[in-house]
């Protein structure tokens, strides 16, 4: 059994802490989905053992693991370490618990094969039972899954499962039993955790060992044929062949939930030596109980989880946009849970638009407007969940530019951002905005010469969308100030004809021109407008007043003026006469 001294063992990450995770295989991601990392041994070339690690695979990772055609199993993320990077020393290390952006791991899965002799390879090396002990007990995933190869006990692998389950139990004084079972295995339907398991009834394995003197409750499979003992929760119990404890009974409440499987075997579809094969009666049924286990309201005990949504998800088009943000922490127990604290970065250019809100009880929510975080510290999470409600904005400035008018993500990371008493679910919370880009219409009207009445008349305007978004709708480009007898024509490049009310793509130009004879001059600046239009939300279009295209056209004040001058001229020119004679 491990004793005190292992449990204080030092963290040693070794060449192969940062080469698991680059090097690993990553599996079909989903958004939030429940993050699992799988750890295993170098099987070498021993087929039985790389199958049932495929089939492992294949159970979390494929909607259908029998086909692996099939889709991929909604709302899980699977990577796995180095394929044999339990077999190498000091291979396990606290970053191997944190995936590629430093998120934890809401379940481990740890598998080994048969080991021992010297056809087989070696199985998991002493240094990471150590390891393993420490990140169980400071919970550094949500879960810990145990399926450890019993099978004639190849260089005593279940011996050091049980002695690490037993180390990470204080209560408990589990042994491995030297029994080896075949079969259907029942559920314990008398212990309080087994309502996540109910659809794995039975549970098929062959040629596995049991455990024995397991307290009553904590026996999730028995051996086949035996009766779910109707013992007192605490008394003892022989032949368990799959074991589990919630977060509430490791390492006094500061463990992670753990499960104990004595074979990797449940996985098998290939025929061996002992009789056959369990796999096929068991695909289909194993992920989803293990998963639904480790949710919360799941058997782990983990109450508290967190999700959040931004409504309207998409902004309008238009300089910046309103929305509000809604984080949702969830508690799926029956008691408060205590020491919530939440904080959540907006991400750039998101800013807080208002007073936020909280139905969590007591603490202290902070949310001041034009900032991009919220905090709510030493909160509670009543029965049934609580929400922050936060006013959110994304400003015109950043709107009406192409290169930050796309898509904001925003993520709540457990673990970091979102804690809660007992421990809460590590799905991350992410939510997107989106913003739409708007149209940004202008118009230049000098191509316009002056006007003159009862002369023909040829001039042309353009109206350029300058946005980063199109304008659709009821778009308008035109002047207004045009004396009668002059008509305008539009089109677009390529000489299409382009009418008010017509879309018109970002980038693009109408040119529009002006032509007939006016019967009057202008009795004020011509004026050039852009839009309004009819787009939902409205377009970032207004009217621009440009100067005035106006033709200067003498006036009888000038014309007097006129007349005066020659006037004066012509009496000058009679003065300097006279003198003259």
């Amino acid at each position: 059994m491990m004793t005190s001294k292992h449990k204080k063992t030092a963290w040693k990450a070794g060449p192969w802490g940062a080469l698991a995770l680059a090097a690993g295989l990553v599996l079909p991601m989903q958004a939030q989905a429940q993050n699992i990392l799988l750890l295993t041994t170098d099987e070498g070339n021993l087929f039985t053992e790389t199958d049932n690690i495929k089939n492992l695979i294949n159970e979390f990772t494929l909607s259908d693991p029998s086909n692996t055609a099939s889709a991929p199993r909604p709302g899980v993320a699977l990577t796995r370490a180095a394929p044999n990077i339990l077999s190498q020393p000091n291979s396990v290390g606290p970053a191997i618990f944190r995936d590629g952006a430093g998120n934890p791991y809401d379940i481990v899965i740890v598998a080994t094969g048969v080991a021992g002799n010297p056809s087989r390879p070696a199985g998991m090396h002493a240094s990471n039972w150590s390891a393993l002990q420490t990140a169980i007990e400071t919970r550094a995933a949500n879960s810990f899954i145990m399926f450890v190869d019993g099978c004639c006990n190849q260089a005593g692998q279940m011996d050091k499962m049980v002695d690490l389950l037993t180390a990470v139990t204080p209560a408990t004084q589990m042994t491995a039993s030297g029994t080896t079972i075949s079969g259907p295995l029942p559920l314990n339907t008398n212990s309080p955790y087994h309502a996540s398991f109910g659809d794995l009834n039975p549970m098929y394995g062959v040629a596995l060992r049991t455990i024995n003197a397991t307290p009553a409750k904590n026996v999730l499979y028995l051996s086949p044929g035996q009766q779910p003992p109707v013992a007192p929760p605490d008394d003892l119990v022989n032949g368990a062949s799959g074991v589990f404890f919630p977060v509430q009974e490791v390492n006094g409440g500061q463990g992670a939930c753990l499960f104990g499987v004595t074979d990797i075997s449940v996985f098998g579809t290939s025929e061996n030596a002992w009789g056959g094969t369990s796999g096929p009666r068991n695909q289909g049924r194993i992920a989803p109980a293990f998963l639904n286990a480790a949710k919360a309201g799941g058997a782990c005990g983990l109450a508290g989880d967190i999700r959040k949504a931004f409504s309207p998800g998409v902004l309008p088009a238009g300089p910046g946009g309103d929305s509000t943000l809604t984080i949702t922490v969830g508690n799926a127990g029956t008691t408060v849970l205590g020491s919530l604290n939440v904080t959540d970065h907006l991400p750039a250019p998101l800013q807080v638009a208002g007073t936020a809100s909280t139905t969590c009880t007591g603490g202290m929510l902070t949310a001041a407007a034009g900032s991009s975080q919220v905090r709510l510290a030493d909160s509670s999470v009543p029965v049934g969940g609580c929400t922050i409600t936060v006013p959110v904005r994304w400003p015109a400035a950043n709107a009406a530019t192409a290169t930050t008018c796309t898509t904001a993500t925003n993520t709540i990371v457990p673990g970091v951002d979102f804690t809660v008493q007992g421990g809460q679910v590590n799905t991350p919370a992410t939510a997107t905005l989106q913003c739409t880009p708007a149209a940004d219409l202008r118009v230049s009207l000098t191509g316009l010469p002056p006007i003159r009445p009862g002369q023909p008349y040829s001039g042309s305007f353009t109206c350029t969308n300058r946005g980063n978004g199109p304008a659709t709708g009821n778009t308008q480009c035109g002047v207004t100030g045009l004396p009668p007898g002059l008509a305008v024509a539009c089109t677009v490049p390529a000489s299409q004809p382009w009418t008010n009310g017509d879309a018109l793509p970002e980038g693009s130009t109408v040119t529009c021109t002006v032509t007939g004879t006016p019967t009057a001059a202008p009795t004020g600046p011509i004026t050039g407008t852009a839009g309004p239009s009819t787009q939902p939300g409205g377009v970032d279009t207004g009217t621009q007043a440009l100067p005035s295209a106006t033709a200067s056209i003498p006036t009888l004040s000038q014309w007097g003026m006129v007349l005066l001058a020659g006037l004066l001229a012509l009496l000058g020119w009679r003065r300097a006469q006279r003198t003259q004679a």
